[in-house]
């Protein structure tokens, strides 16, 4: 991100595609994905998890992506 000004929307699936199969079977249920969504602004990406979080935006990657 080398503008600073640039605002971007980041949406991530939690599940990696997972909650199709298994969701939708376990909930009898038609479920694509479980979505986090941030936004992207002055270098940092801003979300709400318990409260607004702000970190890097490799570092949320991270964070999700490893975490679960």
């Amino acid at each position: 991100m080398s503008n600073p000004e640039l605002v971007e929307l980041a949406v991530y699936d939690l599940t990696h595609g997972m909650a199709r199969s298994y969701l939708s079977s376990l909930l009898g249920i038609e479920v694509e994905a479980i979505y986090h969504t941030g936004v992207r602004v002055y270098g940092y990406e801003f979300f709400y998890s318990d409260g607004i979080k702000q970190m890097p935006p490799n570092e949320v990657c991270r964070l999700l992506f490893f975490s679960m």
